[in-house]
């Protein structure tokens, strides 16, 4: 069973970030010991994704110090904050052998944060546990978030309402 939340109107870049260092604080304080929460992001080039990631590590960080960038190339980055956090970027991934590859059951069962751009290619090896971002771009540069919660990810989602 899942929770699906349209999240209010379409949002400026400026609002999509404030909406996504909004959750960054709010999982980095509600994060218990051990536990790993998985956010996957869904959407066109250009509709967000890296924008919002880079607002939510940077606000787990306390600033705009932490150097977010999106690791098509590399595939994973671990950032240095409160919980842990690592960044996947599944463009170029084309299939589960791939996942088990980059060792894709680990990273996501270690403690901390998991964000996952191009969830879409993963969702088969997915946890259950989970919250999923589909961001489409409007016509008018504006992103409409709608936010899906899946097993505990549905508990998750109480700050983005």
């Amino acid at each position: 069973m899942s929770r699906r939340v349209r999240v209010g109107r379409p949002l400026t870049e400026a609002e999509l970030v404030a909406v996504a260092a909004g959750w960054g604080r709010a999982w980095g304080r509600a994060l218990h010991h051990g536990e790993t929460r998985v956010l996957g992001l869904e959407g066109d080039l250009g509709a967000g994704k890296t924008t919002f990631i880079r607002a939510f590590v940077n606000a787990l960080a306390g600033g705009p110090d932490q150097e977010v960038t999106s690791p098509t190339y590399a595939l994973v980055h671990l950032y240095e904050t409160r919980p842990p956090t690592r960044h996947l970027d599944l463009y170029r991934v084309s299939g589960l052998d791939e996942l088990a590859e980059i060792g894709f059951e680990d990273i996501v069962a270690a403690p901390g944060l998991v964000l996952i751009e191009w969830f879409e290619r993963c969702k088969d090896a997915a946890p259950v546990d989970r919250v999923e971002l589909e961001l489409d771009l409007e016509d008018d540069d504006r992103r409409r978030i709608t936010a899906i919660g899946h097993g505990r990810g549905r508990d998750w989602m109480e700050k983005i309402e």
